[in-house]
């Protein structure tokens, strides 16, 4: 027995609880980490699909701006193509109009475009 008044089995728990409640320590700063960084990376790949969409809109808003294709058939267009992207093999975009609560297009169920959500 030593000076301090602790046996070698008192020493060797210590040490042990020392190691686990470290370790635990650093677990959970890394799933901490992995977690932010997870909803930062979801976050930037939903901000660059937006973009992507909004990138098909502005086509075909330029145009029926120059004349190439009437308002009309741009809204068309535009909704045919937003209504084929998929993303995550499951997910997809719709188009509403949040002014008045109508659907434009849903490529899901499209018994629900043109009616009111409300």
């Amino acid at each position: 027995m030593s000076n301090t008044g602790m046996t070698l089995r008192g020493k060797l728990l210590a040490m042990t609880a020392t190691t686990v409640i470290a370790l635990a320590v650093l677990f959970s700063a890394l799933l901490i980490n992995g977690k932010s960084q997870m909803l930062e990376d979801r976050e930037a790949k939903v901000r660059n699909l937006v973009e992507a969409t909004q990138g098909i809109l502005s086509y075909y808003e330029k145009a029926s701006r120059d004349g190439q294709m009437s308002v009309d058939d741009a809204k068309k267009a535009a909704a045919a193509a937003i209504g084929t992207m998929r993303y995550d093999k499951v997910e997809y975009f719709w188009i509403h109009d949040a002014r008045d609560a109508t659907m434009i297009m849903h490529p899901i169920k499209p018994e629900l475009n043109g009616k009111n959500l409300d």
